[in-house]
């Protein structure tokens, strides 16, 4: 098992590149290379040198002995109020996919269609969408798997579409398992009143073969590291080994880095990494 961590906020502080450099110094095996920025048309990525620059981040991976093991895809995919944002989405997400392959990633986390709280409707619609983009998983040899979601109305948070362990379930065997797999977000999972190891349990390793690790107090998305909170770590651990989980341990906690001066960053990720191979440990037994 790979210990994996997002390159998220990392990469808005250092560049792609330089978040890299910092992981591996820091003890990472991998990073989830996140495409969050792909939404502005403008960025160069978009553009006609986007190959070049995906070589760069490759090569500096290979350089520094690490591996870019999963992707964020931009979210959201699509705005059924703005036909304009969705027609532009089409693009970027195609080159998501041809800068995955580039990088060498297996998997590309993108999250379904949330617009709805209607569960008849959140299926069709996600069924819809991940078959029209499936052609994609199969030119470019990469998997795309649905993240449990939330949604918030009157202020609180409310399951969203694949927050329901059984709705998750039908819409991943609905794709079948070729082209489409499940990535089960810990901290998501606590704010819709769900226990992550129930739902593992529920789901089984052949289902979830990615994750988002992270923690929070029950009441704000706080992405931040295991063991701060009240979360039983040590039974999504054994859920984990029980399930023959199959995949990476891949953080998405770098929120709780954002106040810190620029002198405790490596400190930091060291201390991340740390926590990930406890969790690791935790998890073989």
């Amino acid at each position: 098992m790979l210990l994996s961590t997002s390159m998220n906020w990392f990469a808005k502080v250092y560049g792609d590149c330089g978040a890299i450099r910092m992981f591996a110094a820091s003890g990472f095996d991998a990073v989830d290379y996140t495409m969050g920025y792909m939404t502005d048309p403008e960025h160069p990525i978009n553009g006609d040198n986007w190959y070049a620059l995906a070589r760069e981040i490759r090569q500096t991976a290979d350089e520094c002995g690490i591996k870019i093991n999963q992707a964020h895809a931009p979210y959201p995919v699509m705005d059924p109020d703005d036909p304009v944002y969705t027609e532009r989405m089409i693009p970027i997400i195609r080159r998501c996919f041809e800068v995955a392959e580039v990088l060498g990633i297996e998997t590309m986390i993108i999250h379904p269609i949330n617009w709805y709280f209607e569960d008849d409707i959140r299926i069709r619609v996600n069924t819809e969408y991940f078959r029209s983009i499936e052609y994609l998983c199969e030119k470019h040899g990469v998997k795309a798997a649905l993240e449990n979601i939330f949604r918030r109305k009157d202020g609180k948070f409310v399951v969203g579409t694949c927050g329901n362990p059984d709705l998750f379930m039908h819409l991943l065997d609905t794709l079948g398992d070729r082209h489409f797999t499940g990535c089960l977000d810990t901290g998501h999972c606590k704010l819709m009143g769900y226990s992550a190891a129930d739902v593992l349990r529920k789901m089984g390793g052949k289902r979830i073969t990615a994750l988002h690790v992270h923690d929070n107090d029950g009441l704000e998305d706080l992405h931040s590291l295991p063991f701060l909170f009240d979360t039983d770590w040590t039974e999504i651990c054994n859920a984990l080994r029980d399930i023959n989980y199959s995949g990476h341990l891949t953080f998405e906690a770098d929120r709780c880095f954002k106040q810190m001066p620029s002198s405790l960053h490596a400190q930091a990720c060291r201390y991340m990494c740390e926590t990930g191979r406890t969790l690791i440990k935790m998890i073989e037994g």
